[in-house]
């Protein structure tokens, strides 16, 4: 180990962590979890305009006239995006920090 690395270490444990490794499988938890977040509230924001998740929306799309068809497709991108970077960040967050879901 280096001396540059014993000073990073020293330092993480000074803070209260055991290790490097530690502290950053935290701070990529915290990281991953504020990205869920984000595309969590994003989610929200399209269920309240809609009054319904997706897969209704999906299923109702032409049934939605009081929307422009433009808006509908566009939403309909945007939301169908959020929903998959939240499954994306969901399933990687799983993977490398098994239990950080809870």
């Amino acid at each position: 180990m280096t001396v540059h690395q014993a000073v990073i270490e020293l330092a993480v444990q000074e803070i209260g962590y055991e290790s490097v490794y530690d502290y950053a499988a935290e701070k990529l938890r915290e990281s991953m979890l504020a990205e869920i977040k984000i595309s969590l509230d994003a989610i929200a924001v399209f269920e309240k305009k809609y009054g319904m998740d997706y897969i209704r929306f999906r299923s109702q799309f032409f049934e939605l006239t009081q929307f422009g068809l433009f808006e509908l497709e566009d939403d309909s991108m945007d939301w169908s995006a959020e929903l998959e970077q939240l499954r994306l960040l969901e399933k990687r967050l799983a993977q490398l920090l098994p239990n950080a879901i809870s």
